[in-house]
């Protein structure tokens, strides 16, 4: 399993925090992450409709 991005950057704060770290401005900046988890089923589905609109395409 992964952990949330939020739960990480909590933790890193409160280790700055701890720390007298200013991290803040650092963390503010990493852009939002898109979790998506692809199952095989969705992965079969998603190269047939690959092969599908090359197919249309080559007509």
């Amino acid at each position: 399993t992964s952990t949330p991005a939020e739960g990480v950057q909590e933790l890193l704060r409160q280790i700055a925090d701890e720390n007298n770290l200013d991290i803040r401005s650092q963390l503010d900046a990493i852009p939002a992450i898109q979790n998506s988890v692809v199952t095989p089923v969705q992965q079969v589905a998603a190269a047939q409709n690959s092969r599908l609109a090359a197919l249309r395409h080559a007509t």
